[in-house]
This record gives C-alpha cells, structure tokens and sequence, in this order.
C-alpha cells in the first residue's frame, strides 16, 4: 500500500529584510497620527454655534432695563432753561377812592406798555400780575380784586369794571388792602413786586394826622408796622407812588418798618409832577418810573443804559431803585 505523505502545518515565511523597511514606511508615528487627526478633525459644533451666536444681555442688565430707575424725572441739568426762567409777580395796589379816578385809567392804559419794555431786556420773561383795589371800611364794595394771572388783556378788562367810589373821611382802608396784597397768591421762585398808588393814608393817629373817623386804627386789628414787615420777610420790593404831600407821615412809618426785614422802601415821588404838569406828563413819567423799577428788580431792561446799571449797583447795597429826580421831565 502506498504511503501518503504526511500533512504538515503552512508556515508563513518569514519577513525578509526588505519588507521589514516597507513595513516600517507605510507605517505612520504616533505623534504625526494625533496631529494629522486633530488637524482633520472638525471643529466641535458646540463652539461653531458659540462663535456665531450673539451673546446674551446679562440678567443684571434686563432688570435695570425695567427697573423704577427708567421712571426717574429728568436730571435737574437738563431742566435747567426752564427752571431757570425769570418769573416776575406784579401787585398793583390802590387806592380806589372817588379821587383815584385818573390813577386807576392810568395804570390800565399802561399796564401792557410797562410789561413789554420790562420783557424787552429779559427774554424769556414770565410775567402775572394782580390788582389790589381797596376803598374805605364802610364802602361797598370795600375791595376790588383780581387774582394773579399771566393775561394781561384779561387784568386790564377787570381793571376797567372798577369804579373809583367811597371815601367818606380823609384817610383810607390802607391796612385792609395791604392785608389782601400779602394774601396772594405769590409764586414762591418769583421776583415779587408791589406798586402802592395813594393820596391818602390809612387809619391811626400813628400815621395820619387828622379826619380820622378810626383814630386808634384799623377796626380790623391790621397794624401797618406789622405788614410792613411782612412784605419785607416776603422779599416782596416795594414802591409807594406818592401823588401829593399828605402821605409823608405814613411812608415814614412805613420805611422805619420795611427795614427792619433788611428791605428798602423804594419812593417815586410824583407829586410835584401831579401838581404841575399835564395828565400826559404825569402819564410818561409814570411809565418810565415804573418800567424801570421793574427792569431793575428783574436784573434787566433799559429804559437808560446808565440808569440800569447804576441801579444794579445801588441794588446790592439796598439802597432805593429809583431816584425820584430822574422823573423830571427838561
């Protein structure tokens, strides 16, 4: 029988020389793998999206967005044109009597001219003015008065409705029509002016010398010392218009009171001028006297380059606004 041959296991042959180098080429080093792989790979989609997506406002910053602090008024600087407007509040006070009759057309006639040459050196200006009309304790009406208003047309329509009536004896309910004046109603953040028109004084033996019906005074309990002072203490600039010589004693008193406040009692003295020149005269004089009170007490205006600035010198030293010899007319 014949023998087969016996099996035997393959046997790979052994790498020769040659393929080991081939081996060793095909094959890459660890560190050029990593980095061809980190190279090729691409970039996590996390920070793709990061890159371009906007961030988002912080949450601090979303509940300033609505917090009260939006709701603030605005800062006072960016206020401060308007704050800073120069208001003006201008009482007329008078003697309504029957003699007042000129005096009363008088200062409805020019009460528009005074204002536009006062605005004409303050732009900006904001202006009201009141009235004060006062007769005597028995007279009815006793008082005519117009509250405080920045229409002039509509002050001068009431100044027309008043009549100039009453006046039984010499003096006047002067105390009762100061006690009106102090009870306006003042803007505090004004520049408070008051124009005392008269010819004849109020009641008490203090400040007038006779024809007296209330020698002890006003039956209302007013003493004009008292409000004197209280004008000043109200930094209210006041200015009697003195149309005769029978008030002397009364301005007087009125002066020694008014600066006990640190207030000076300003005097335009028309009486020589009532007494001697034409109702037109008398007319202009007033005009220039009160435009340029007025001009003064607002810082502004000119009615005389000069003048106001001499003025705002005697001003700061408290002296009087007006000198009565600037009146005079050639």
């Amino acid at each position: 029988m014949a023998k087969t041959a016996p099996k035997t296991k393959a046997v790979a042959a052994k790498p020769t020389k040659a393929d080991s180098k081939a081996i060793k080429k095909e094959k890459p080093e660890p560190k050029k793998v990593a980095a061809a792989k980190k190279a090729a790979a691409p970039a996590p989609e996390k920070k793709v999206a990061a890159s371009k997506k906007e961030p988002e406002p912080p949450v601090l910053s979303l509940k300033k967005s609505t917090s009260k602090k939006t709701e603030v008024p605005e800062p006072a600087a960016k206020k401060g044109a308007k704050s800073s407007t120069k208001k003006l509040d201008l009482c007329l006070l008078m003697d309504c009597t029957g003699s007042m009759a000129s005096w009363i057309e008088r200062s409805k006639n020019t009460l528009k001219e005074i204002i536009d040459t006062v605005k004409s050196g303050n732009e900006g200006l904001e202006v009201r003015v009141c009235f004060v009309g006062y007769r005597d304790i028995r007279d009815n009406p006793r008082f005519s008065i117009q509250e405080f208003s920045d229409d002039l047309e509509k002050v001068k329509k009431f100044i027309s409705t008043v009549n100039a009536s009453g006046g039984a004896d010499f003096p006047e309910d002067v105390q009762g029509g100061f006690h009106k004046a102090l009870g306006m109603d003042w803007d505090p953040h004004s520049i408070k002016t008051a124009f005392h028109i008269f010819d004849a004084p109020g009641h008490g033996k203090d400040i007038c010398d006779g024809g007296d019906d209330f020698p002890q005074g006003s039956p209302d309990g007013h003493k004009i010392q008292n409000q004197m002072e209280e004008f000043a203490k109200m930094k209210i600039n006041f200015t009697c218009v003195k149309v005769n010589e029978q008030c002397n004693k009364m301005i007087n008193v009125m002066k020694d009171s008014y600066s006990k406040g640190g207030m000076v009692l300003n005097v335009t003295d028309l009486a020589h001028a009532c007494s001697t020149k034409s109702q037109a005269e008398v007319t202009r004089d007033f005009v220039k006297a009160a435009s340029y009170i007025l001009s003064v007490a607002v810082g502004g205006g000119k009615p005389g380059a000069k003048g106001a600035k001499a003025a705002g010198k005697v001003v700061r030293k408290g002296a009087p606004l007006w000198d009565p010899k600037k009146l005079e007319v050639g």
